[in-house]
């Protein structure tokens, strides 16, 4: 059984369209998908730090890409409407979808050429995370210390294969909505229709 985490094909100074961050748009329901602390950390930055709702895009890139990578806050990838549409037409269930706009573009060699529409994608819960195989103790309460992971464990998280729900798109049923994994029926169809700088880390499973 193999299983896959998406997120970007990213390099700084590399030529695909990415953000620094966004400011904040009319519905952020995902928000509500991440831990009350990551939360209130980005509610108190954009206090303090307004802007146009919407993602800015930053120097260097010269292509939209299927993925724009995100580097502050949540969420850390916004993909094409294209991925969305071919997800949807191939069946493949997603919990919700929520348009990011794009509020300033600063890539000189992007501010001619037309973007797609770009989403915020999350994904059902479909899975566990193994704790212990992913080297974090469990504590006296039987809860993984999700702050003491073992430093000789490194990469993505193990999942538990027994706790797989058959959905080919799904995230863990711990942590972020947003963090999505899936099968290699959906990383088949990102080969099939060509999607771009779209990025399937194989992860452990147990």
């Amino acid at each position: 059984m193999q299983l896959f985490r998406i997120s970007h094909e990213f390099r700084y100074g590399g030529k695909y369209a990415w953000s620094s961050g966004y400011r904040p748009i009319s519905e952020m329901p995902y928000l509500e998908e991440i831990g009350e602390d990551f939360r209130e950390s980005m509610l108190a930055f954009w206090s303090v730090n307004p802007g146009k709702p919407g993602m800015n895009v930053d120097r260097g890139g010269s292509v939209w890409g299927d993925c724009i990578s995100v580097s502050l806050g949540w969420p850390h990838e916004c993909y094409s409407g294209r991925v969305v549409r071919d997800l949807q037409e191939a069946g493949i269930e997603l919990l919700r979808t929520t348009e990011m706009p794009i509020a300033e573009i600063l890539a000189k060699r992007l501010q001619k050429k037309s973007p797609p529409s770009y989403h915020v994608i999350e994904a059902p819960r479909g899975i566990d995370i193994d704790f212990p195989a992913s080297g974090y103790p469990i504590g006296a309460d039987g809860k993984p210390e999700t702050q003491k992971r073992d430093p000789a464990f490194k990469g993505p998280l193990a999942l538990a294969a027994a706790t797989w729900d058959g959905r080919h798109l799904f995230c863990a049923r711990t942590g972020s909505t947003m963090n999505l994994h899936c099968t290699e029926k959906v990383k088949d169809l990102a080969e099939e229709k060509g999607w771009t700088n779209v990025k399937f880390t194989e992860v452990p499973v147990v």
